[in-house]
């Protein structure tokens, strides 16, 4: 998700915020008519507008995610946003020690006292990292600096799938080798005693 997304979630949750509580869902799902990710993401920070109650008014969770450039967490220095999502947010982040370029994304304080999320957000970090093949990204950290769990991993550049099916369909000389990798990550990831070669 890209920084103009964010701004489009931000517009629909603050008139949804607007709005006496039990007229939010009906304006969301008429806000986001047509856009199921839109709804999605809306939808997940009004619930956690309902769970923190007045006090996500005073720091609300599109204002705690973000993250300046130059902030140090561990050994990376954060260079700036590449996008976020309703799991948080991901940086392109300077790794000090190794000196390379990783991404670092970034479970906001406000959704680390949801023991839920926190939960999720480890699970998926620690089964990422459990993983090695060309075709799933690599992990290489999960760690907590001021109330802000990160997940480091491996930063991939280039335009992501979602992107290029939504511009035209894809030739099948381009969508065979794609699905050929999506095959073979998902194979990699699955339990070995159900997983067949490809």
């Amino acid at each position: 998700m890209k920084p103009e997304r964010w701004d489009q979630i931000r517009k629909v949750l603050d008139a949804a915020l607007d709005l006496a509580p039990e007229a939010r869902l009906h304006y969301v799902a008429q806000a986001c008519a047509g856009d199921p990710d839109l709804s999605r993401e809306v939808t997940s920070l009004l619930a956690a507008h309902n769970k923190a109650g007045e006090s996500f008014l005073e720091k609300p969770a599109l204002q705690t995610m973000m993250i300046s450039s130059g902030t140090k967490l561990g050994t990376y220095e954060v260079i700036g946003m590449l996008g976020a999502g309703g799991m948080g947010e991901v940086y392109r982040a300077q790794d000090s020690v190794l000196g390379r370029e990783v991404a670092i994304k970034v479970l906001p304080a406000i959704f680390s006292s949801d023991r839920d999320r926190l939960r999720r957000f480890e699970q998926e970090a620690r089964a990422a990292a459990a993983l090695n093949h060309p075709n799933i990204l690599s992990v290489y950290q999960f760690g907590v600096q001021d109330g802000f769990p990160y997940v480091v991993s491996e930063l991939l550049q280039g335009e992501t799938l979602r992107s290029r099916l939504q511009q035209e369909a894809m030739p099948v000389g381009d969508a065979v080798p794609c699905a050929l990798q999506l095959a073979r990550g998902l194979a990699a990831a699955t339990p070995k005693e159900s997983s067949t070669a490809i």
